[in-house]
């Protein structure tokens, strides 16, 4: 079967730990030490990274219809679509008109129609963040030129899930910041987001360290 992949924030987070090696005296460090985690499971795989795009778009499809397919938006990757995000601001994020347009990144899905477009953010399969546990994605279906989709969950043992996150080494050995991705998935529900919101300007101004920040705001939930 074709498939096509699509770079997401955490394929270019890996990528750039692949070329753009941190100093190791920046306060910010830690933060990207999970990428590097990823970056050495992935080995030479890392490479097949490179090849892929940021976005699809089809406008040639049958019965007339159009689809961009991204991760975030067409302002970039770590552009989500949310129920937040307002009306005036979505032109940017949807470009070129298109009768479909799929995103994600927010973890959080979402079905809305504007100006002629079905907007669908299709959450996350692996990580969703809206307090549902189950994997959430996309269905579509094109019917007399006109895009249907629809939102499914399915359960999954989350609790084996939660073991490959020690298992794996990842917990013991991602930084300070695999604590609040595995939070994330415990939960359900974000957490880096608000984490870097408090934290990031001291940790850069050195007042705090990432690992101090990441315990005191763990310790405050």
């Amino acid at each position: 079967a074709q498939a096509h992949y699509l770079t997401g924030n955490h394929e270019t987070y890996v990528l750039r730990c692949a070329d753009e090696p941190a100093d190791p005296d920046s306060p910010t460090r830690d933060i990207d030490r999970f990428a590097d985690w990823a970056l050495r499971q992935l080995g030479a795989a890392v490479d097949e990274l490179r090849a892929w795009n940021d976005h699809l778009d089809l406008t040639d499809l049958d019965q007339g219809a159009s689809v961009h397919i991204t991760h975030g938006s067409r302002l970039g990757n770590r552009d989500g679509i949310s129920a937040r995000t307002a009306d005036d601001d979505l032109p940017a994020k949807l470009g070129t008109p298109r009768d479909l347009f799929v995103g994600s990144h927010t973890h959080k899905p979402l079905l809305r129609h504007f100006n002629g477009t079905l907007v669908v953010n299709t959450g996350s399969v692996g990580q969703p963040m809206d307090d549902d546990a189950r994997a959430s994605y996309g269905r579509f279906m094109l019917h007399e030129g006109r895009w249907q989709a629809e939102i499914a969950r399915v359960a999954y043992d989350k609790a084996q899930a939660e073991r490959d996150f020690v298992k794996s080494g990842f917990l013991s050995e991602a930084g300070p910041m695999a604590r609040l991705i595995y939070r994330e998935l415990c939960e359900s529900r974000s957490h880096v987001g608000l984490w870097h919101k408090r934290y990031l300007e001291a940790i850069k101004s050195r007042r705090i360290t990432v690992a101090e920040a990441v315990e005191e705001y763990l310790a405050g939930l």
